[in-house]
């Protein structure tokens, strides 16, 4: 099978959307990139569109990848359905991805996927997908295993990678819109640089946001405010914390002291709430100390792994 290589001007997730509207889409896919998110969607899409469901237990397969072995996986591809359009194997994780001496994968094993990806058959479709490796080209330390060479260059590859502004955008309005509240730029952007999806060696995916959006529909009514966003994101307490100092910083006396008196009569332990409050002054400290050396908030935001959210709160107060 001829090397793929997905639109440059595109995400991966269009592309696949693309293709798999057209029906092509191969017959070995390697999907990889740290979005699992989109990964897991472009297999479970693929499941539905070529799977019938009701012989979903037969012409489905997600072997367990710390135990299969690469016959027990070319033998399930050579496998004809008889009921759904093809079957499909979806192998995720698979440690030989990013470890080159993975327990029990040998040369002998390579060599035999290479002969089958030389001539797939085309009544089934062998998924191999990962979000532990990125294939990021610019990344000199990444280490490419045997397989994952080989599937670079025989199979139809999608890289997962995070979405940029405008998709993120939509996939966060889409969702909102989807649970029927409004929501409108300003808030959208917000909800963007809470999570810190676009830090620097952020861990913070769409799995992530995903769960977070479920909170804050939970917690809107008829709209989503800033607010919702960030107790969501950000909790409870961590959100009632912030209001006191700004309370206090403003000179808010009884404001301050209605909001420490509602923290308190909730239930939650005075001792906690020192430490929340203590926290947030060394945060706030060590911030006033990296503005007198001449940072600005994107390095605050590097230099400390935090939201900017909370940098820009921390500098008001």
């Amino acid at each position: 099978m001829a090397a793929y290589e997905a639109a440059k001007t595109e995400h991966a997730f269009k592309t696949f959307a693309s293709d798999l509207k057209k029906g092509d889409v191969g017959s070995v896919i390697y999907m990889y990139g740290p979005e699992e998110y989109l990964i897991d969607w472009a297999a479970e899409t693929l499941a539905k569109r070529y799977v019938s469901q009701a012989a979903g237990d037969t012409d489905l397969e997600k072997p367990d990848p710390d135990l299969v072995t690469m016959d027990e996986i070319i033998s399930s591809c050579e496998t004809f359905s008889m009921f759904s359009e093809k079957r499909l194997i979806w192998v995720k994780d698979y440690p030989p991805l990013w470890q080159d001496n993975a327990k029990g994968f040998t040369k002998e094993q390579l060599k035999a996927l290479e002969e089958y990806l030389n001539e797939p058959n085309p009544g089934s479709i062998l998924v191999f997908s990962t979000s532990k490796v990125k294939n990021d080209p610019r990344d000199r330390r990444e280490k490419k295993t045997r397989l994952n060479k080989l599937l670079l260059e025989k199979a139809r590859c999608y890289d997962f990678s995070p979405l940029d502004r405008p998709a993120l955008r939509a996939f966060i309005e889409k969702r909102i819109r989807i649970a029927g509240l409004a929501i409108d730029r300003g808030t959208t952007d917000h909800i963007i640089e809470l999570t810190g999806y676009y830090h620097k060696d952020t861990d913070y995916r769409l799995m992530n946001l995903s769960q977070d959006l479920d909170k804050i529909v939970n917690l809107s009514e008829g709209a989503v405010r800033k607010e919702n966003a960030e107790q969501a994101i950000l909790g409870d307490m961590e959100t009632y914390i912030f209001d006191f100092l700004d309370y206090v910083s403003e000179n808010r006396r009884e404001d301050a002291f209605l909001l420490l008196h509602n923290i308190l009569s909730s239930g939650n332990d005075v001792f906690s709430v020192l430490g929340l409050l203590t926290g947030h002054f060394e945060l706030m400290t060590e911030i006033r100390e990296l503005r007198d050396q001449g940072m600005d908030i994107p390095a605050m935001v590097r230099e400390m792994g935090i939201h900017e959210f909370r940098v820009k709160k921390a500098l008001k107060a």
